[in-house]
């Protein structure tokens, strides 16, 4: 019920901003799994977003909302919110982008909201959209250390067809303060991920298949907040609409 109220306003939002002269862009998801890095996000089951990204000019940014069905890796949290700020600059086909990122935890147990910063580089010829970035989260008590996420993805689209193909491989490591926190973003220690999709478009409507996995070890974890059985191989689901 939040994550609906919070799409509701993002999305009533969208009208006002366009009237600042501010470009806004909206978007809603359902998914059969909420992954980030190859971690599932729900508990491993069905979830939905909703968000709502603004840019004027250089600067940009992003609110997101997103139902986490109680999942044990957010301390049995019901539903996320993030926010973003970005700064962009652009140069023939390169496009570098440095911002920073809060999320918070709704109806969790414990301290539980972190933050992080990024910067990326990305490269677009005809069809073809590469970049790499990393992602850093200071070492913080909700998160048990810190942590890095170093990531490289690629984007093609097919000439003439609403299809476009997606891939990317992620290296998530850091320092460990609290064994049981830092289980949450690393379930068992230093890891890698990858993905591979398809995406389809038509006008606003869009659908995607993704399969995402990581070398996590399959086993038993002592810290409550791991997950681990929802960190492995799975094919998801997902439909939206943009506008």
């Amino acid at each position: 019920m939040r994550v609906a109220i919070a799409a509701l306003t993002l999305i009533a939002a969208t009208p006002a901003w366009a009237q600042l002269g501010v470009e806004t862009d909206a978007s809603v998801e359902l998914t059969t799994d909420l992954r980030e890095r190859g971690l599932s996000q729900s508990g491993g089951e069905a979830s939905g977003a909703a968000s709502l990204t603004v840019n004027s000019g250089a600067i940009g940014g992003e609110l997101r909302a997103t139902a986490l069905r109680g999942s044990a890796r957010h301390g049995g949290a019901d539903a996320g919110a993030a926010a973003s700020l970005w700064y962009r600059i652009g140069s023939g086909g390169w496009q570098f982008e440095a911002g920073g990122t809060y999320r918070a935890f709704i109806d969790g147990a414990g301290e539980l909201d972190y933050a992080e910063v990024h910067g990326t580089a990305n490269y677009l010829i005809g069809p073809l959209d590469v970049g790499v970035g990393a992602y850093y989260a200071p070492d913080q008590r909700a998160i048990g250390g810190d942590n890095l996420y170093l990531r490289a993805r690629a984007r093609a689209s097919l000439p003439g067809m609403p299809w476009t193909l997606a891939a990317h491989v992620g290296r998530s490591s850091g320092a460990v303060d609290d064994f049981a926190k830092a289980a949450r973003l690393r379930p068992a220690g230093n890891y890698t991920d990858w993905s591979l999709g398809v995406e389809w478009a038509r006008g606003p409507l869009y659908a995607a298949v993704r399969y995402t996995d990581t070398d996590i070890a399959r086993g038993v974890t002592l810290s409550p907040f791991a997950d681990r059985s929802n960190s492995g191989a799975r094919v998801i689901g997902a439909v939206g609409l943009s506008f």
